[in-house]
């Protein structure tokens, strides 16, 4: 099974959020994880308000 990943929850997991469960970074690396592209436009206007958003190439898969 596929996990189509919320934006906050893609960013935790990129940046080892320990706010992120153990639940859900068990399942993060033992499942193949999509992104929807709003995420990376929301990532984008995070960034561009000067949030704190660490973009750092992620190898993940866009969602269609």
């Amino acid at each position: 099974m596929r996990l189509l990943l919320d934006t906050q929850v893609m960013l935790w997991g990129h940046l080892d959020n320990p706010r992120l469960g153990l639940t859900t970074r068990a399942l993060l690396v033992s499942r193949p994880c999509l992104m929807s592209v709003v995420s990376i436009w929301e990532v984008a206007i995070k960034h561009r308000l000067g949030k704190n958003v660490t973009l750092m190439p992620v190898d993940c898969s866009v969602a269609r």
